[in-house]
């Protein structure tokens, strides 16, 4: 991946995730290197806690499941495929039973949601070639759903949606259990189901962002929604 070539660069990177850049106090000390200064000011920005803990911990596993993939560890790679996925399931209901809920939170899950989605494939294809050729067309139906939504969001907003709608929630339940199966040397039935189901719950995302004029998390439904801009509501929720 090409790096940024100065700190306004990675100033207008960390901006368009939707990270505000805080002064920290210390780090103004012009000795310290600009880019290192941006950095820490975003991370410091995140609330810790444990939901956003357990979204951090998912998305430091992706590069590990990617070198477990490169290295045909199919055993190692689904064990740890399996703590992501479980870390997806309890990062957004801790934060709604502990009332640790955040905007910056609800960014971060997403973030952290879309980049596994991504990496999936990737390692499918280094561990399984022959199933990801034989679903060749589940898989592109996949990808396409997971990307066209992102994209919408960054034409209309600049800046990934986060909506975790209640078809997000459901969906990505069955993909993950279809996923296991399918990996697992399973039917292939749930994967392509749970394929179909996805398709439809990434069409409402688009139809969200195309109702909201403003950027908005957590919108359970494009009902919802419809009620929003309806109201002509325009402020952020939170959540995560």
């Amino acid at each position: 991946m090409a790096g940024l070539g100065s700190s306004g660069e990675l100033r207008s990177a960390i901006q368009s995730i939707g990270l505000p850049l805080r002064p920290p106090g210390a780090l103004n000390d012009l000795t310290c290197p600009a880019g290192f200064r941006i950095c820490y000011r975003a991370m410091s920005a995140i609330p810790v806690n444990i939901p956003n803990v357990l979204s951090g911990l998912r998305l430091a596993a992706i590069p590990v499941l990617l070198l477990l993939a490169w290295n045909g560890a199919r055993t190692a790679f689904l064990a740890l495929y399996v703590c992501a996925l479980l870390t997806d399931t309890l990062d957004g209901y801790l934060a709604r039973r502990l009332g640790q809920e955040s905007d910056l939170g609800a960014r971060l899950d997403s973030w952290c949601d879309f980049s596994l989605y991504m990496a999936t494939p990737i390692c499918a294809w280094l561990l399984w070639p022959e199933l990801i050729l034989r679903e060749a067309p589940y898989v592109a139906a996949v990808v396409g759903s997971f990307t066209l939504p992102v994209l919408a969001g960054f034409v209309r907003y600049r800046r990934l949606t986060s909506y975790h709608t209640w078809g997000a929630k459901l969906s990505a339940v069955l993909m993950g259990v279809g996923t296991l199966l399918l990996f697992a040397g399973g039917p292939a039935w749930p994967f392509r189901v749970s394929t179909l189901i996805l398709v439809i719950t990434q069409l409402e995302e688009i139809a969200i962002t195309v109702v909201l004029r403003e950027w908005r998390s957590n919108v359970p439904s494009l009902w919802h929604a419809l009620r929003l801009a309806g109201r002509g509501c325009t402020s952020v929720g939170n959540g995560s």
